[in-house]
């Protein structure tokens, strides 16, 4: 069979669209974060393993406060944030 024999289009023909969904943080945003983080650290939230549970809502709903019309979610925003 040729490489291109009119049953297949050629080379890249089957490229999905890709979108772009990588959320771009602003400054402020990483500041309240950190500011948080730093927080959630003193007031215990932090164990040898990492965070405990339910610090990702706390970091969500100081967000919020600071940003209310913002589309950041615990999962994947946050999380990828803070492994990047």
């Amino acid at each position: 069979m040729a490489a291109n024999d009119g049953l297949r289009p050629g080379k890249g023909a089957f490229k999905k669209p890709t979108t772009n969904t990588r959320r771009i943080w602003i400054t402020r945003e990483e500041k309240v974060l950190i500011n948080v983080l730093k927080e959630l650290v003193n007031k215990g939230y932090k164990s040898d393993n990492g965070f405990r549970t339910g610090y990702l809502i706390k970091c969500k709903e100081a967000l919020k406060v600071d940003f209310p019309k913002t589309d950041l979610q615990a999962s994947p925003h946050i999380t990828s944030k803070l492994t990047a």
